[in-house]
């Protein structure tokens, strides 16, 4: 039976920590421990993890001296603490999905090469029930290289939801902590420095659900979709400047592909900016898109940027509502949040044949290839 030490960061998330340590703990087939971290939170996280500890002795809790912020104190857990024989960084709004640790240490374990486990991850609301996950002894997955993992990571984000991503402890400790300096992006610097290792596994079932709410620590710091794009792109850089040299060479090839992908994103948001009445928002947009796309100046959805511009929100928006009255259709129509509630996320790569597995079930790390 693999072990999993799961390291759960908590700031003023006490009402969440319940159903988070609950997800944990209702996990079969692995050995685990479960370390509350408390970052000095303000509310009763002490009184809830206090409660926890008493009712099973695999959860354990620390609260900071003094506030850490997030990097700090996942640091705490997965480079001081965690000792098991995979590592777990999960957020306090955050859960797990039943048998996501079984799914992920039986691919590990049949596979050392590989230093770092993903799954899907479903997006859930605090102002609605939680979506049921269905329960589900199947494993499918698929082995990614480090070199397409890394471009991936690189050209379009990080593929991996956070609270899918099992670590290999030795290698997390190898790579070292969490990057204090890519704030936004931490999790996505050190998928990359875990692929540089080993290569990566892909689970296709759901594996956690991702709490997407206004007091999200990513929504606070990213103000746009055109922060998101920076915060990516310093992140690549700065990944490439330290560690990239030897083990990815084609990485410069990816930055400029990046570059150019995230420009004709730009004009993407400068129109969405410009729909949500936010001028200042689409004008940053429009001359980033332009700076890193500049051959898309004449283009024509530039043209129609260009048009919105002149006409302004109000009369804008008012030939819009003609548009879609005489098209028959309504103002919600094409309009879809990345981020919509049940919405699952989390990169599959299209291949041939996936990898399937089943556990046992008693739900031992023994699986069998259908």
């Amino acid at each position: 039976m693999s072990s999993v030490d799961v390291v759960i960061p908590c700031y003023n998330y006490a009402h969440y920590l319940d159903e988070c340590v609950g997800s944990v703990l209702g996990q079969r087939g692995v050995s685990l421990r479960i370390l509350i971290v408390d970052d000095q939170s303000p509310d009763d996280t002490p009184e809830v993890a206090a409660r926890l500890c008493a009712a099973d002795p695999r959860v354990g809790y620390v609260r900071n001296k003094r506030n850490l912020g997030l990097i700090g104190t996942a640091n705490r857990g997965v480079m001081d603490w965690a000792s098991a024989e995979y590592t777990l960084l999960l957020s306090a709004d955050d859960l797990l999905a039943p048998n996501a640790l079984v799914r992920a240490t039986t691919v590990m374990d049949r596979h050392e090469n590989i230093h770092l486990a993903y799954g899907r991850a479903i997006i859930i609301a605090d102002n609605q029930p939680t979506p049921e996950i269905p329960v589900t002894e199947a494993l499918t997955y698929q082995l990614i290289s480090s070199h397409d993992f890394l471009r991936r990571s690189c050209v379009h984000g990080t593929p991996a939801p956070s609270p899918t991503a099992i670590v290999r402890t030795s290698a997390q400790h190898k790579v070292g902590g969490y990057c204090a300096e890519m704030r936004h992006t931490s999790d996505m610097d050190m998928w990359m420095r875990l692929a540089l290792e080993g290569d990566v596994a892909a689970i296709r079932e759901v594996q956690a659900g991702y709490r997407w709410h206004s007091a999200n620590m990513t929504r606070q710091y990213v103000r746009g979709p055109l922060r998101d794009l920076i915060e990516r792109g310093k992140a690549s850089e700065h990944f490439q400047k330290e560690h990239a040299a030897d083990g990815a060479p084609e990485f410069g090839e990816w930055m400029n592909e990046f570059w150019r992908s995230a420009g004709e994103e730009a004009f993407w948001h400068a129109n969405r900016a410009f729909d949500g009445g936010d001028v200042e928002g689409f004008r940053e947009c429009l001359a980033f898109a332009l700076e890193h796309r500049p051959d898309m100046r004449f283009s024509a959805i530039a043209g129609r940027l260009w048009a919105k511009g002149l006409l302004g929100p109000a009369n804008a928006a008012r030939l819009r509502t003609l548009l879609r009255k005489l098209r028959g259709k309504t103002a919600a129509d094409g309009e879809t949040d990345w981020f919509a509630v049940t919405r699952e996320w989390g990169w599959w790569p299209e291949i041939a044949s996936p990898l399937t597995l089943r556990c046992t079930p008693d739900q031992s790390t023994s699986a069998r290839v259908q």
